[in-house]
C-alpha cells in the first residue's frame, strides 16, 4: 500500500490493481497531476483503505482472467464508500451482465468503465475521469 499526497486538489483517489507495477505507474501519473492518491494491490488493503484514506473516488482495475472482479466489488461494497467508483481494465460493467447486476444489487455508485491504456497520458485521463465522477450518474 502506498500513499502519495501532492495537494493539487481536494480530491482523494483510491486506486486498486492486483499488479503492483500498475500501482506504481498510477502514483507517477497522479504526481504529475498533483493528485492525492493511495494505491492498493490486495483486497484486504482495499477494504481498510476505504475507511482510513477516506477517498473521494475509487478507480478499480479489474481483469476477468484473474477471476477476482466479483470479489473486489464485494469488498468495496462491504466497506460502504458513498463515493463514485470507476472500473478500469478489461472489464466493462455495461457489457458484463453478472458484474453489472452485482454492482446494481449492492447499490454501488459505479459510474462506468474506462481503459487505462498503455501510455502515462492514458492513465492520467483515467485518473481524472475517476475523480470527476464521470458526471453522468450510475451506468449499472
Amino acid at each position: 500500500m502506498s500513499d502519495q499526497k501532492t495537494g493539487y486538489s481536494a480530491a482523494r483517489l483510491l486506486y486498486f490493481d492486483v499488479q503492483a507495477a500498475s500501482c506504481m505507474r498510477a502514483i507517477d501519473a497522479a504526481a504529475d497531476l498533483g493528485l492525492s492518491i493511495q494505491t492498493v494491490s490486495h483486497s484486504v488493503a482495499l477494504h481498510d483503505a476505504c475507511g482510513q484514506f477516506k477517498p473521494s473516488a475509487v478507480l478499480a482495475v479489474l481483469r476477468p482472467e484473474e477471476r477476482q472482479a466479483l470479489h473486489v466489488i464485494g469488498v468495496i461494497s462491504d466497506a460502504r464508500p458513498q463515493i463514485p467508483i470507476l472500473i478500469a481494465g478489461d472489464v466493462d460493467i455495461s457489457r458484463d451482465g453478472t458484474l453489472g447486476a452485482r454492482v446494481k444489487s449492492l447499490g454501488l455508485d459505479a459510474r462506468g468503465s474506462v481503459r487505462v491504456g498503455g501510455s502515462l497520458r492514458d492513465l492520467q485521463l483515467a485518473l481524472l475521469c475517476a475523480i470527476a465522477g464521470l458526471g453522468g450518474g450510475p451506468t449499472a
